[in-house]
């Protein structure tokens, strides 16, 4: 192909290519793909194929105008009458043509001459690797809705979805390996491979870890209920008995304590302890951290039972804890007290709360023994056994 054809070709093919996953510089790393893989191979028309790999998206805009139209067999048709008016005959523009028609992944016109299969490999190297990644971010945001990703209703990540990046990335980025037509094709390719999908799998794992936040709630929900279940039951308690409550969100999420704090998993451990203290009517006392000097955020109704003296401060996530803080927002009437002596006591994290449970402490075995990834102990109660060698109990 002399210069001045492959001029016309080119600013033929710019005057169609205008979006942006399709673009020109997305035709030139097809071009030098492909003429990497035809120094490969045997008895390839160069001027075929670098017209096909020149004019293979021009059908393109016509396909975005009416979409029941598919642009490779569009631009195939296109190709050809373009280069009969260079004076291409009539052998050769057909060929070009049948290389653009069989171009597609989507398809099903298979590619069958040399320069098809090169075209059609060159191209689907395009889409692999992370340039492939960030192509079908692209796509989807030009040719759909523009999200990575949509979600069931119990919030599981769907990975199917045809209008979404992972279901673009599940249908044709992950499928392309295997379809490649020649040797050098599949070993481009193959470099790029790796890069590609641990970009997925990476991205995977974090919008897994972000959208599972609903699902890790409910866990922590049922864990607290079940162990202040079995405290309350365990320690006999009766109405209007007091049962107090340390914890860590931090340590809860597998950090540590005083570090990373969550507000909405403190409220989801307030929640499950409000529910199931409400359920044996006894009272809940929220320890605050060592910010506050450890003071307890309880309803005011509990604090009138037991003539407890109020304090004015505002616990807040970081002075007080995310559990406190969920707690005065969460309590009928919260008010703070400095000191209180309950019944028994719950200690998610190790955030010591001896100190306001009630002589003698006893420590109490959980079945349940993490909530999350933090420890959990609990306290009991009893009355001191008084007297010396002859005293009955």
């Amino acid at each position: 192909m002399d210069k001045l054809d492959y001029y016309k070709i080119e600013d033929y093919a710019k005057t169609h290519m205008t979006d942006i996953t399709h673009d020109m510089h997305h035709v030139y790393r097809v071009l030098n793909v492909a003429l990497d893989i035809a120094e490969h191979e045997a008895n390839v028309d160069m001027d075929v194929l670098t017209a096909a790999c020149l004019l293979h998206d021009i059908g393109r805009n016509a396909q975005a105008a009416d979409p029941k139209l598919c642009h490779a067999e569009v631009g195939g048709e296109m190709a050809h009458d373009f280069l009969l008016t260079l004076g291409w005959t009539k052998e050769k523009a057909f060929c070009v043509k049948k290389c653009v028609q069989s171009h597609r992944f989507r398809g099903d016109n298979k590619p069958q001459s040399i320069e098809a299969k090169i075209l059609f490999d060159a191209d689907k190297v395009d889409v692999c690797g992370v340039i492939g990644i960030a192509r079908g971010f692209t796509y989807i945001g030009e040719n759909n809705s523009g999200v990575i990703y949509k979600t069931d209703e119990s919030g599981a990540v769907l990975t199917d979805e045809p209008e979404t990046f992972f279901g673009e990335y599940n249908y044709k980025l992950r499928n392309i390996y295997d379809k490649f037509y020649t040797q050098r094709g599949k070993e481009i390719a193959g470099m790029r491979w790796k890069n590609s999908l641990d970009f997925y799998d990476a991205l995977l794992s974090e919008v897994k870890q972000s959208t599972n936040q609903k699902d890790i709630l409910l866990e922590i929900r049922a864990q607290v209920a079940q162990i202040f279940n079995e405290v309350i039951i365990a320690s006999k308690l009766e109405k209007g008995n007091i049962i107090v409550l340390g914890c860590s969100t931090s340590e809860i999420l597998g950090g540590q304590i005083g570090k990373n704090g969550s507000e909405e998993v403190g409220k989801a451990v307030i929640e499950a302890a409000m529910d199931t203290c409400k359920k044996y009517d006894v009272f809940l006392a929220m320890q605050s951290c060592e910010h506050l000097n450890r003071a307890l955020v309880v309803e005011r109704d509990c604090a009138k039972a037991y003539d407890l003296p109020l304090v004015s401060v505002l616990p807040t996530p970081s002075a007080g804890g995310s559990c406190a803080a969920a707690a005065f927002n969460s309590f009928k009437d919260a008010v703070i007290i400095e000191h209180i002596t309950a019944n028994a006591g719950i200690d998610i994290g190790d955030t010591h709360i001896g100190m306001h449970v009630k002589f003698v402490q006893v420590p109490y075995r959980l079945a349940t023994k993490k909530v999350g990834n933090a420890h959990v102990t609990a306290l009991t109660s009893r009355p001191k056994l008084i007297g010396g060698a002859r005293a009955v109990y």
